[in-house]
């Protein structure tokens, strides 16, 4: 092998090699793969290279449509073995090695040995968080990989929602670019400071976006870096107050629903009202969520799981609309017989087109978009002349406060709509109460 490297570095190269438990041929194909990376970093010394350097490569490397998943897995472990067990660089132990290969294992469960056509893709298991497409999260990543692999771990571990994952690393994302990209471990309080301040002035958000931003933060400093900047920074984060829920009639909401023309909204609509859903909870109910025979829908969210009724008039609609979906996903199958479709979910609501997934090539049929039913019900709110402003989440208030007008207990309401916390159901008590307030003014006795 021609290369600035001596026969004796490539010796140890692969006896570490086959410390892995490959055989002589899988060795001599990972010594070429590192040896075409030394080349095109022109052959430079070893403690010379960064986790930058190899992060980009990898990066392009991942984005050619004529580089599969094995070359991908054959690259991931050449570096692997040449950075970590060759060279022992600091930067290598704690490099996200295990995370790229075991989502490669998952994306396409393929052996060494033999070659497979499937397209790479790049920064493969980042691609699980919506954030991390923007040009913004690779520069950040780029500059600062071991911070941010160790905020994704902390995420994933602590179960926290994927929705709530993106979210907290585009906050981070934006803070690190509000300071120019400089290294997170030497900035403070204050500039936790300057940036929450920036989002109130120039960008004018509002309070609970404000908290959300410094709650991600605050979780980033205290869990990366060990330092707890909450004592400090506790005047900084806003009071947001929280008023009453806007609540609908029934006849408000028998109006409403009455003006949703499109069947599939309809019955969206009347799930989140009867069963008191949220909007992406209804969006991507799975067929096996439904217990048609006790009248019973499982809600699953991140590591919570509730059961909340089906309302029996809503039965006969959605066996119907089981039906529906379980065709449309047998013709699917049929269909795309050499192309089969890469996602087990059989969802209640499919949407009406076939997606391709960018990590294994191959095309999925996803749920229903949620501004779908978001359109719909804000045209039916202007044709009903309802004069409040609704959205598909006052139909869950409604819900709730229906419930409580009916006598059911607080425990109960709390329960059915997931709340951990009590306090967050109280407030529909005090809607109610205000609903039913039969008080009568002074003015009006005076005659």
């Amino acid at each position: 092998m021609l290369s600035f490297y001596t026969n004796t570095f490539w010796d140890s190269y692969s006896i570490k090699a086959a410390s892995y438990g490959y055989n002589k041929k899988i060795c001599t194909r990972l010594a070429a793969v590192a040896d075409s990376y030394l080349k095109h970093c022109n052959y430079l010394p070893l403690t010379q290279h960064t986790a930058q350097n190899v992060f980009r490569y990898v990066s392009v490397k991942g984005g050619d449509e004529c580089f599969t998943l094995t070359q991908y897995k054959l690259l991931l472990i050449a570096l692997k073995i040449l950075f970590l067990e060759v060279g022992r660089l600091e930067w290598a132990i704690k490099f996200l090695w295990d995370e790229f290969l075991s989502f490669a294992q998952r994306t396409n469960n393929i052996s060494l040995e033999h070659s497979d056509n499937t397209p790479a893709s790049p920064v493969l298991f980042l691609h699980s968080f919506s954030s991390c497409r923007s040009a913004n999260f690779i520069d950040a990543f780029e500059r600062f990989p071991l911070y941010i692999d160790s905020y994704i771990r902390f995420l994933k571990l602590n179960t926290y929602a994927s929705r709530t994952q993106s979210i907290y690393l585009a906050w981070l994302v934006c803070y690190l670019k509000f300071n120019n990209f400089a290294n997170p471990k030497y900035l403070n309080g204050n500039s936790i400071k300057a940036f929450i301040t920036h989002l109130v002035i120039n960008k004018r958000l509002s309070s609970s976006t404000q908290s959300q931003a410094l709650t991600a933060l605050l979780i980033f400093y205290r869990e990366i870096f060990f330092k707890d900047y909450a004592p400090e920074l506790q005047n900084v984060r806003p009071k947001s107050s929280r008023p009453l829920p806007v609540i609908l009639s029934k006849k408000e909401v028998s109006l409403l629903l009455s003006h949703i023309t499109n069947p599939i909204f309809n019955l969206m609509a009347k799930l989140i009202y009867g069963a008191g859903l949220r909007l992406t909870e209804c969006v991507s109910l799975e067929i096996t969520d439904i217990n048609i025979n006790k009248n019973e829908i499982t809600i699953s969210n991140s590591n919570r799981c509730r059961i909340v009724i089906l309302p029996i008039a809503l039965t006969d609609l959605v066996i119907s609309q089981i039906q529906r979906s379980k065709l449309l996903y047998q013709s699917d199958i049929e269909s795309l017989r050499h192309n089969k479709p890469a996602t087990t979910k059989l969802y209640l609501f499919p949407s009406s087109i076939l997606t391709k997934n960018t990590v294994t090539n191959n095309f999925q049929r996803l749920h229903i978009h949620i501004r779908g039913l978001q359109k719909a019900i804000k045209i039916a709110a202007q044709r009903s002349k309802v004069n409040k402003n609704i959205n598909c989440h006052i139909l869950r208030h409604s819900f709730a406060a229906h419930l409580l007008e009916n006598n059911y207990d607080i425990r109960t309401v709390q329960n059915l709509l997931g709340h951990a916390d009590i306090s967050s159901t109280m407030i529909y008590q005090s809607a109610t109460m205000e609903l039913n307030r039969t008080i009568i003014s002074p003015l009006d006795l005076l005659n």
